[in-house]
């Protein structure tokens, strides 16, 4: 594959998932959030809010840089799978209306990224929580940001307090190979499975948590 390895991160949340964009990330970085918008707004004041005390969190401690930064990322909101897979199949860079940043010189030399936040949140519990809809997500994923050079970055939303704990259990998940595979009384599929490292692991590596930094 040519072009930057694609790569899963931990998870992270709201308020995290800023806060490593705004460390890390590379104009034009394009961030895919697979919520409605008001949900992720909601979440996000919400996730602030456990911090504690008013204005304690680092993300209400805003420098020039930090706000630099936040101006020139790219970020859109895609609540089900079928508006996901309309922006992944049709994206490229001239698609992109934020500004580019006066300089990159302080800014990392990592390539930018097209990553996606919640993709295995949007697919699990519906029609396409299979390896056939999720790895059809993944390739489109993955294919979108080749285009442009760009890094394919997956990350879910963190629930768990060990990002990285989290991350082995969500990837040691089975998932049905088929679309449309029953249910059985019990509970468990009609029909084999795969876990869902396996469908991932052919595009995708891990990235072990840096404290979420």
């Amino acid at each position: 594959m040519n072009g930057p390895r694609p790569v899963i991160l931990p998870p992270f949340t709201p308020s995290e998932l800023l806060q490593h964009l705004v460390a890390h990330t590379t104009y034009p970085t394009t961030v895919v959030i697979a919520w409605h918008r008001e949900e992720f707004v909601n979440a996000l004041a919400e996730d602030i809010g456990l911090h504690g005390d008013e204005g304690g969190h680092p993300l209400l401690k805003t420098s020039l840089f930090q706000t630099s930064v936040s101006r020139h990322l790219n970020i859109v909101f895609t609540p089900t799978v079928t508006h996901l897979r309309v922006f992944l199949g049709t994206f490229t860079l001239s698609d992109i209306r934020v500004r580019a940043p006066p300089s990159q010189a302080n800014l990392s030399r990592k390539p930018a990224m097209l990553m996606v936040y919640g993709m295995l949140e949007l697919h699990r519990d519906g029609t396409e929580w299979s390896a056939q809809g999720l790895g059809t997500s993944a390739a489109m994923l993955v294919e979108g940001a080749l285009r442009d050079g760009f890094r394919a970055v997956m990350t879910e939303p963190r629930k768990m307090q060990d990002a990285d704990d989290e991350l082995e259990q969500s990837l040691r998940q089975h998932l049905p190979v088929l679309k449309g595979t029953p249910v059985k009384e019990n509970g468990s599929w009609g029909g084999p499975t795969v876990a869902v490292s396996q469908v991932l692991g052919t595009w995708f590596g891990r990235e072990a948590s840096q404290q979420n930094s």
